[in-house]
């Protein structure tokens, strides 16, 4: 069983500075006729006002007042359209170096990412660093959009060096399946549909690609594995007396399929028992599968409460207090090796101290190097120490348990956004080779 066919693709948008993500993001709603005609009619408007001679679709993106003075992106900003094959949700992110931490918030639950270059620019040290990005997180899908080719003349000879030289430093990132497209945002070529001004490109178009990629792994091929958010006890406030014994674990699946009479291990306890009843919306299934919002009831009575994992009872994960990971470091103080933070994995949140930092990728050379300290949207490998477990598994094997943040214990803040690697420290991190599993 791997659930309905899926047709909702989750999608990101990122590219240097000026390489026109928005006015992409603005001519693909437009074109595929999801604009509505009073915002259609306000972009117009203000493009007349700014003496634009043609409408300005960036201005459907840049929502904040500061992007629309400035003519950049800011902020993440989420669209959603759909065409008769599909729909989608678009995260259109940030160029900006300093904005950097937005492309991974943006990125971080994405199918695919649609990343532009300018073709006269070729590779820049930011598309270097969104690619970094989209290896680390493991995108399941990335296109490049070689924007601006009516700057060129439409020229193959141009487009083919940067296909080339993206190519290139994909695979140093490990990064095997590289699909571009050559476009103009502003003319809207190749963007919904293929363009006369480039007969030597017999690919499909940005939208009927989009269209054609799969969406998110097959559920059925992956573990079961259910953070608990809330136990559910009704019992006297129940206007039901079915309801007044209930006991009942909510949350949502993050993978895998669970069925009715399944052997579960409830972790960090270390308990097994068998599910009993699946409740959703008031109705009783017999089976659930990711990304699901169920309520799980258990054939025993355990003491489970938000943060701990329930999982399945055939090959469970392994609780660990040290934590071998990748992070992106969106802060703007400096991590070193003594500081306190507290560290969220799935819905579990646990006091930690950083014990080593044992690298920071080198964006023009993709190698790892030395580094007694991570700086604002700097990508290292670093150490931590748990004072209570977690249930870590492998990012490269899960992106949902995989995953974890870093908080200010203070303020509160996000400090970086990690990738874990095998769960436990490793001794294996070999500063001569990229041997940080990106």
């Amino acid at each position: 069983m791997s659930g309905p066919t899926a047709t909702l693709l989750r999608m990101s948008t990122a590219g240097s500075v000026d390489d026109g993500k928005s006015t992409l993001v603005g001519r693909l709603l437009h074109d595929s006729k999801a604009v509505l005609t009073d915002q259609l009619d306000a972009v117009e408007r203000v493009s007349r006002e700014k003496g634009l001679g043609i409408v300005d679709l960036a201005l459907l993106t840049d929502g904040l007042r500061a992007e629309r003075e400035q003519g950049i992106t800011i902020d993440v900003a989420y669209r959603y359209f759909a065409t008769s094959r599909r729909t989608f949700v678009l995260a259109d992110c940030p160029g900006h170096v300093q904005y950097t931490r937005n492309t991974v918030t943006g990125s971080s639950t994405a199918d695919v990412l649609v990343l532009l270059v300018d073709v006269r620019k070729g590779v820049l040290e930011q598309t270097r660093r969104h690619l970094a990005v989209a290896a680390l997180l493991r995108v399941p899908h990335l296109v490049f959009a070689v924007n601006k080719i009516d700057l060129v003349d439409f020229g193959r000879e141009r487009f083919e060096t940067v296909a080339a030289q993206l190519a290139e430093v994909a695979s140093g990132l490990g990064i095997e399946d590289v699909r571009c497209v050559p476009v103009s945002a502003l003319l809207g070529d190749n963007i919904v549909d293929r363009s006369e001004q480039t007969p030597w490109y017999d690919g499909p178009s940005l939208l009927e690609l989009l269209e054609e990629l799969p969406a998110g792994p097959q559920v059925d091929v992956e573990p079961f594995r259910f953070p608990v958010q809330l136990t559910i006890r009704p019992q006297a406030a129940a206007r039901e007396a079915k309801y007044a014994e209930y006991r009942g674990y909510a949350g949502q699946i993050a993978s895998g399929v669970v069925r009715v009479g399944d052997r579960v291990t409830v972790l960090p306890l270390g308990r097994e028992t068998t599910v009993t009843g699946i409740d959703a919306a008031g109705a009783e299934l017999t089976e659930a599968f990711a990304p699901m919002s169920v309520t799980l009831r258990l054939a025993d009575e355990l003491d489970i409460t938000r943060g701990e994992l329930i999982a399945s009872a055939v090959g469970p994960p392994t609780p660990t207090r040290d934590v071998d990971g990748l992070v992106c470091w969106l802060s703007d103080r400096a991590l070193r090796p003594g500081s306190k933070v507290l560290l969220k994995h799935t819905t579990r949140t646990v006091q930690a101290i950083v014990t080593e930092i044992r690298g920071r990728l080198d964006l023009d050379t993709l190698a790892p190097v030395e580094a007694e300290a991570l700086t604002l949207n700097d990508i290292g490998r670093v150490s931590i120490r748990l004072a209570a477990p977690i249930v870590a598994e492998d990012y490269t094997d899960s992106r949902r348990t995989g995953a974890f943040l870093l908080i200010d214990p203070q303020m509160g803040s996000t400090l970086a956004a990690g990738m874990i690697r095998s769960g436990i420290i490793a001794d294996d991190f070999d500063a001569e080779t990229l041997n940080w599993s990106i």
